[in-house]
Protein backbone atom coordinates (compact mmCIF):
# COMPACT_ATOMS: atom_id res chain seq x y z
CA UNK A 1 0.00 0.00 0.00
CA UNK A 2 3.25 2.20 0.38
CA UNK A 3 1.37 4.24 3.09
CA UNK A 4 4.15 5.79 5.01
CA UNK A 5 6.10 7.00 1.39
CA UNK A 6 2.86 8.50 0.67
CA UNK A 7 2.59 10.24 3.92
CA UNK A 8 6.37 11.27 3.48
CA UNK A 9 5.89 12.79 0.07
CA UNK A 10 3.06 15.08 1.49
CA UNK A 11 4.60 15.60 4.35
CA UNK A 12 7.72 17.16 2.56
CA UNK A 13 5.87 19.24 0.38
CA UNK A 14 2.98 20.27 2.74
CA UNK A 15 4.08 19.73 6.32
CA UNK A 16 1.84 22.56 7.24
CA UNK A 17 -1.15 20.87 5.57
CA UNK A 18 -0.36 17.53 7.13
CA UNK A 19 -2.99 16.11 10.03
CA UNK A 20 -4.65 13.53 11.89
CA UNK A 21 -7.39 13.46 9.59
CA UNK A 22 -5.62 13.93 6.03
CA UNK A 23 -3.39 10.97 6.88
CA UNK A 24 -6.44 8.69 8.23
CA UNK A 25 -8.23 9.76 5.16
CA UNK A 26 -5.00 8.51 3.55
CA UNK A 27 -5.30 5.23 5.02
CA UNK A 28 -9.04 4.41 4.34
CA UNK A 29 -8.08 5.23 0.86
CA UNK A 30 -5.55 2.87 0.68
CA UNK A 31 -7.18 0.21 2.11
CA UNK A 32 -10.09 0.84 -0.12
CA UNK A 33 -7.64 0.60 -3.32
CA UNK A 34 -6.13 -2.60 -1.93
CA UNK A 35 -9.34 -4.80 -2.18
CA UNK A 36 -10.33 -3.23 -5.20
CA UNK A 37 -7.23 -3.82 -6.67
CA UNK A 38 -7.39 -7.83 -6.07
CA UNK A 39 -9.79 -7.69 -8.81
CA UNK A 40 -14.08 -7.58 -10.29
CA UNK A 41 -16.03 -8.64 -7.29
CA UNK A 42 -19.36 -8.88 -9.92
CA UNK A 43 -20.31 -12.57 -9.70
CA UNK A 44 -19.85 -14.03 -13.41
CA UNK A 45 -22.96 -15.45 -15.30
CA UNK A 46 -22.40 -16.72 -18.55
CA UNK A 47 -24.93 -15.45 -21.85
CA UNK A 48 -24.73 -19.07 -22.44
CA UNK A 49 -26.17 -21.02 -19.72
CA UNK A 50 -25.95 -22.73 -17.50
CA UNK A 51 -23.36 -20.88 -15.61
CA UNK A 52 -21.40 -23.51 -13.06
CA UNK A 53 -20.23 -22.24 -9.70
CA UNK A 54 -17.55 -24.78 -8.06
CA UNK A 55 -17.33 -24.09 -4.93
CA UNK A 56 -14.52 -24.97 -1.97
CA UNK A 57 -13.10 -24.73 1.05
CA UNK A 58 -11.94 -25.96 4.40
CA UNK A 59 -14.50 -28.14 6.84
CA UNK A 60 -16.59 -25.76 9.40
CA UNK A 61 -16.13 -22.90 7.00
CA UNK A 62 -19.70 -22.47 6.26
CA UNK A 63 -19.32 -23.90 2.20
CA UNK A 64 -22.70 -25.39 2.27
CA UNK A 65 -24.44 -22.83 4.09
CA UNK A 66 -23.29 -20.22 1.75
CA UNK A 67 -24.31 -22.45 -0.89
CA UNK A 68 -28.01 -22.37 -0.40
CA UNK A 69 -28.04 -18.60 0.76
CA UNK A 70 -26.46 -17.93 -2.59
CA UNK A 71 -29.08 -20.25 -4.48
CA UNK A 72 -31.78 -18.86 -2.68
CA UNK A 73 -30.57 -15.48 -3.75
CA UNK A 74 -29.99 -16.08 -8.10
CA UNK A 75 -33.73 -17.84 -7.74
CA UNK A 76 -35.28 -15.19 -6.07
CA UNK A 77 -33.15 -11.77 -6.93
CA UNK A 78 -31.67 -12.95 -10.21
CA UNK A 79 -35.21 -15.08 -11.27
CA UNK A 80 -33.02 -17.96 -12.19
CA UNK A 81 -33.42 -21.71 -11.95
CA UNK A 82 -30.43 -22.85 -9.75
CA UNK A 83 -29.86 -26.57 -9.55
CA UNK A 84 -27.26 -28.10 -6.85
CA UNK A 85 -24.73 -30.56 -7.18
CA UNK A 86 -24.18 -32.72 -3.68
CA UNK A 87 -20.89 -33.70 -5.05
CA UNK A 88 -19.50 -33.90 -1.61
CA UNK A 89 -19.36 -37.76 -1.25
CA UNK A 90 -16.72 -37.99 1.33
CA UNK A 91 -19.67 -37.37 4.13
CA UNK A 92 -22.86 -38.41 4.38
CA UNK A 93 -23.85 -35.78 6.41
CA UNK A 94 -23.00 -33.14 3.45
CA UNK A 95 -25.78 -34.55 1.38
CA UNK A 96 -28.39 -34.44 3.61
CA UNK A 97 -27.70 -30.76 5.06
CA UNK A 98 -27.06 -29.39 1.23
CA UNK A 99 -31.04 -31.48 0.53
CA UNK A 100 -32.17 -28.94 3.11
CA UNK A 101 -31.09 -25.98 1.92
CA UNK A 102 -31.98 -26.76 -1.17
CA UNK A 103 -35.83 -27.07 0.16
CA UNK A 104 -35.19 -24.01 1.83
CA UNK A 105 -34.22 -22.01 -1.31
CA UNK A 106 -37.34 -23.47 -3.22
CA UNK A 107 -34.39 -25.36 -5.63
CA UNK A 108 -33.42 -28.40 -7.36
CA UNK A 109 -30.65 -30.66 -6.51
CA UNK A 110 -28.43 -33.95 -7.63
CA UNK A 111 -27.30 -36.36 -5.20
CA UNK A 112 -25.19 -39.12 -5.28
CA UNK A 113 -26.62 -42.70 -5.78
CA UNK A 114 -26.58 -45.23 -2.84
CA UNK A 115 -22.87 -46.42 -3.09
CA UNK A 116 -21.73 -43.93 -4.83
CA UNK A 117 -18.67 -42.47 -3.44
CA UNK A 118 -16.66 -40.18 -6.33
CA UNK A 119 -17.87 -36.82 -7.06
CA UNK A 120 -17.60 -36.89 -10.95
CA UNK A 121 -20.54 -38.69 -11.37
CA UNK A 122 -22.85 -36.68 -9.72
CA UNK A 123 -21.20 -33.61 -11.39
CA UNK A 124 -21.59 -35.11 -14.55
CA UNK A 125 -25.24 -35.81 -14.04
CA UNK A 126 -26.20 -32.50 -12.53
CA UNK A 127 -24.36 -30.38 -15.97
CA UNK A 128 -26.56 -33.04 -18.51
CA UNK A 129 -29.52 -32.27 -16.31
CA UNK A 130 -29.08 -28.22 -16.91
CA UNK A 131 -28.55 -28.20 -20.26
CA UNK A 132 -31.63 -30.40 -21.23
CA UNK A 133 -33.72 -29.01 -18.78
CA UNK A 134 -33.22 -25.36 -19.02
CA UNK A 135 -31.48 -24.60 -16.00
CA UNK A 136 -29.32 -21.25 -15.67
CA UNK A 137 -27.10 -22.01 -12.89
CA UNK A 138 -25.18 -25.16 -11.16
CA UNK A 139 -23.70 -24.72 -8.11
CA UNK A 140 -21.32 -27.44 -7.31
CA UNK A 141 -20.71 -28.40 -3.31
CA UNK A 142 -17.30 -30.11 -2.76
CA UNK A 143 -15.91 -32.09 -0.06
CA UNK A 144 -14.25 -30.28 2.76
CA UNK A 145 -10.53 -30.15 2.93
CA UNK A 146 -7.45 -28.74 3.55
CA UNK A 147 -4.33 -28.07 1.56
CA UNK A 148 -2.40 -30.70 3.38
CA UNK A 149 -5.11 -33.39 2.19
CA UNK A 150 -3.50 -34.67 -0.89
CA UNK A 151 -5.96 -36.88 -2.40
CA UNK A 152 -9.32 -34.48 -1.70
CA UNK A 153 -6.75 -31.75 -3.54
CA UNK A 154 -5.94 -34.34 -6.74
CA UNK A 155 -10.16 -34.67 -6.44
CA UNK A 156 -10.71 -31.11 -7.04
CA UNK A 157 -8.96 -31.54 -10.20
CA UNK A 158 -11.02 -34.36 -11.37
CA UNK A 159 -14.42 -32.17 -10.51
CA UNK A 160 -12.68 -29.54 -12.75
CA UNK A 161 -11.91 -31.80 -15.62
CA UNK A 162 -15.06 -33.43 -15.18
CA UNK A 163 -16.87 -29.48 -15.57
CA UNK A 164 -14.68 -28.66 -18.29
CA UNK A 165 -15.71 -32.04 -20.18
CA UNK A 166 -19.42 -31.12 -20.15
CA UNK A 167 -18.73 -27.35 -20.65
CA UNK A 168 -14.98 -25.79 -21.72
CA UNK A 169 -15.32 -22.29 -20.56
CA UNK A 170 -16.49 -23.40 -17.03
CA UNK A 171 -16.60 -23.39 -14.14
CA UNK A 172 -17.21 -19.99 -14.31
CA UNK A 173 -16.60 -19.27 -11.21
CA UNK A 174 -14.53 -20.75 -8.49
CA UNK A 175 -15.61 -19.61 -4.81
CA UNK A 176 -13.21 -20.41 -1.44
CA UNK A 177 -15.43 -19.79 1.71
CA UNK A 178 -13.34 -18.66 4.72
CA UNK A 179 -14.77 -18.08 8.25
CA UNK A 180 -14.06 -14.48 9.52
CA UNK A 181 -14.62 -16.08 12.89
CA UNK A 182 -11.46 -17.37 12.68
CA UNK A 183 -9.29 -14.80 10.95
CA UNK A 184 -6.11 -15.85 9.90
CA UNK A 185 -6.46 -19.69 10.81
CA UNK A 186 -8.96 -19.25 8.38
CA UNK A 187 -6.79 -19.32 4.92
CA UNK A 188 -3.80 -21.14 6.35
CA UNK A 189 -4.86 -24.08 4.03
CA UNK A 190 -4.99 -21.79 1.02
CA UNK A 191 -1.55 -20.28 1.86
CA UNK A 192 0.03 -23.84 2.18
CA UNK A 193 -1.26 -24.09 -1.50
CA UNK A 194 -0.42 -20.83 -2.44
CA UNK A 195 2.92 -20.55 -1.46
CA UNK A 196 6.12 -21.75 -3.04
CA UNK A 197 6.76 -25.07 -1.70
CA UNK A 198 9.81 -27.20 -1.50
CA UNK A 199 8.69 -30.93 -1.71
CA UNK A 200 7.33 -32.10 -4.67
CA UNK A 201 3.87 -32.88 -2.57
CA UNK A 202 3.22 -29.34 -1.77
CA UNK A 203 4.18 -28.34 -5.19
CA UNK A 204 1.53 -30.49 -6.38
CA UNK A 205 -1.16 -28.46 -4.13
CA UNK A 206 0.35 -25.21 -5.46
CA UNK A 207 -0.37 -26.33 -9.07
CA UNK A 208 -3.63 -27.54 -8.28
CA UNK A 209 -5.00 -24.66 -6.18
CA UNK A 210 -3.66 -21.76 -8.05
CA UNK A 211 -3.35 -23.17 -11.91
CA UNK A 212 -5.51 -25.64 -12.50
CA UNK A 213 -8.71 -25.11 -10.10
CA UNK A 214 -7.64 -21.45 -10.69
CA UNK A 215 -9.70 -19.62 -7.68
CA UNK A 216 -11.56 -16.35 -8.69
CA UNK A 217 -12.65 -15.48 -5.49
CA UNK A 218 -13.50 -15.54 -1.46
CA UNK A 219 -17.01 -15.36 0.40
CA UNK A 220 -16.14 -13.96 4.00
CA UNK A 221 -19.10 -16.20 5.73
CA UNK A 222 -19.78 -14.80 9.47
CA UNK A 223 -18.75 -11.24 9.13
CA UNK A 224 -21.58 -9.77 11.67
CA UNK A 225 -18.86 -7.79 13.13
CA UNK A 226 -15.56 -5.41 12.34
CA UNK A 227 -13.25 -6.98 15.18
CA UNK A 228 -13.40 -9.92 12.89
CA UNK A 229 -12.64 -8.58 9.51
CA UNK A 230 -8.78 -6.88 9.94
CA UNK A 231 -7.78 -10.29 8.20
CA UNK A 232 -9.74 -9.49 4.98
CA UNK A 233 -7.40 -6.66 3.62
CA UNK A 234 -3.83 -8.99 4.52
CA UNK A 235 -5.49 -12.05 3.11
CA UNK A 236 -6.91 -10.42 -0.47
CA UNK A 237 -3.23 -8.85 -0.68
CA UNK A 238 -1.58 -12.20 0.03
CA UNK A 239 -3.53 -14.53 -2.17
CA UNK A 240 -4.52 -11.68 -4.86
CA UNK A 241 -8.50 -12.69 -4.77
CA UNK A 242 -11.28 -10.05 -5.13
CA UNK A 243 -14.25 -10.82 -1.86
CA UNK A 244 -17.45 -11.49 -3.66
CA UNK A 245 -19.70 -11.96 -1.56
CA UNK A 246 -20.10 -11.78 2.56
CA UNK A 247 -22.18 -13.71 4.87
CA UNK A 248 -23.67 -11.38 7.73
CA UNK A 249 -25.79 -13.56 9.76
CA UNK A 250 -28.20 -16.80 10.16
CA UNK A 251 -30.71 -16.04 7.79
CA UNK A 252 -31.20 -17.11 4.22
CA UNK A 253 -31.31 -13.84 2.75
CA UNK A 254 -27.87 -12.82 4.53
CA UNK A 255 -25.48 -13.17 1.94
CA UNK A 256 -24.73 -9.76 0.60
CA UNK A 257 -21.92 -8.37 -2.16
CA UNK A 258 -18.77 -7.13 -0.86
CA UNK A 259 -18.52 -3.44 -0.32
CA UNK A 260 -15.28 -2.60 -0.39
CA UNK A 261 -15.69 1.14 1.17
CA UNK A 262 -18.21 0.49 3.68
CA UNK A 263 -16.23 -2.32 4.62
CA UNK A 264 -12.99 -0.29 5.27
CA UNK A 265 -15.37 2.43 7.13
CA UNK A 266 -16.87 -0.17 9.41
CA UNK A 267 -13.25 -1.79 10.22
CA UNK A 268 -11.82 1.75 10.84
CA UNK A 269 -15.09 3.01 12.90
CA UNK A 270 -15.64 5.74 10.66
CA UNK A 271 -19.98 6.90 10.78
CA UNK A 272 -21.46 8.03 8.06
CA UNK A 273 -19.88 11.30 6.80
CA UNK A 274 -16.94 10.86 8.44
CA UNK A 275 -15.04 9.30 4.84
CA UNK A 276 -16.80 12.43 2.88
CA UNK A 277 -14.75 14.33 5.37
CA UNK A 278 -11.59 12.98 5.14
CA UNK A 279 -11.64 12.68 1.57
CA UNK A 280 -12.25 16.22 1.12
CA UNK A 281 -9.17 17.10 3.93
CA UNK A 282 -6.54 14.13 2.01
CA UNK A 283 -7.94 16.21 -1.28
CA UNK A 284 -7.11 19.90 0.19
CA UNK A 285 -3.56 18.69 1.54
CA UNK A 286 -2.70 16.78 -1.95
CA UNK A 287 -3.77 20.31 -3.72
CA UNK A 288 -1.37 22.36 -1.52
CA UNK A 289 1.42 19.69 -1.53
CA UNK A 290 1.10 20.05 -5.60
CA UNK A 291 1.02 23.15 -5.55
CA UNK A 292 3.99 23.91 -3.37
CA UNK A 293 5.64 20.93 -6.03
CA UNK A 294 4.40 23.28 -9.03
CA UNK A 295 6.28 26.45 -7.17
CA UNK A 296 9.51 24.62 -6.59
CA UNK A 297 9.81 23.56 -10.21
CA UNK A 298 8.96 26.86 -11.28
CA UNK A 299 11.75 28.53 -9.22
CA UNK A 300 14.33 25.50 -10.39
CA UNK A 301 13.48 26.42 -13.94
CA UNK A 302 13.70 30.31 -13.29
CA UNK A 303 16.70 29.74 -11.14
CA UNK A 304 18.31 27.39 -14.37
CA UNK A 305 17.38 30.33 -16.80
CA UNK A 306 19.39 32.76 -14.89
CA UNK A 307 22.50 30.33 -14.64
CA UNK A 308 22.19 30.08 -18.18
CA UNK A 309 21.70 33.26 -19.21
CA UNK A 310 24.78 34.89 -16.87
CA UNK A 311 26.75 31.55 -18.75
CA UNK A 312 25.84 33.03 -21.66
CA UNK A 313 26.88 36.46 -20.97
CA UNK A 314 30.02 35.21 -19.84
CA UNK A 315 30.91 34.02 -22.75
CA UNK A 316 30.18 36.50 -24.90
CA UNK A 317 32.03 38.90 -22.73
CA UNK A 318 34.76 36.59 -22.93
CA UNK A 319 34.69 36.59 -26.71
CA UNK A 320 34.99 40.32 -27.31
CA UNK A 321 38.09 40.87 -25.10
CA UNK A 322 39.91 38.31 -27.29
CA UNK A 323 42.07 39.73 -30.55
CA UNK A 324 41.27 38.39 -33.58
CA UNK A 325 43.76 36.17 -34.97
CA UNK A 326 46.12 37.96 -37.63
CA UNK A 327 45.82 36.95 -41.23
CA UNK A 328 48.41 34.62 -42.55
CA UNK A 329 47.11 35.41 -46.50
CA UNK A 330 49.69 38.14 -47.29
CA UNK A 331 53.05 36.21 -46.27
CA UNK A 332 51.81 33.47 -48.30
CA UNK A 333 51.25 35.16 -51.69
CA UNK A 334 54.42 37.17 -51.07
CA UNK A 335 56.15 33.77 -50.64
CA UNK A 336 54.67 32.75 -54.16
CA UNK A 337 55.65 35.81 -55.97
CA UNK A 338 59.66 35.18 -54.78
CA UNK A 339 58.99 31.61 -55.66
CA UNK A 340 57.84 32.67 -59.44
CA UNK A 341 60.91 35.60 -59.40
CA UNK A 342 63.16 33.07 -59.28
CA UNK A 343 61.58 30.39 -61.95
CA UNK A 344 62.32 33.57 -64.05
Amino acid sequence: MDVLDDVRALAKDAPEALDGDAIKGLLRERLVDTLDKAGDRSLALTEDPPTVFFVMGANGMGKTTTIGKLAHRLANEGGQRVLLAAADTFRAAAVDQLEMWAQRADVDIVVPEEGQKKPFPVVAKAIDKARDEGYDTVIVDTSGRLANNYNLNEELRGIKDTIKEKIPTAPHETLLVVDAALGRNAVDQVRAGLSEASSSRREGRARIWQDEVGLTGMVVTKLDGTARGGFVISTVRELKLPVKLVGVGEGIDDLRDFDAPAFVDALLGYQEGDAEALQQRLDATRQKAEARRAEKKRQTEEALALAMSAKQQEMEATDEDTPAPKSSGGKSKSKKKKKKNKKR
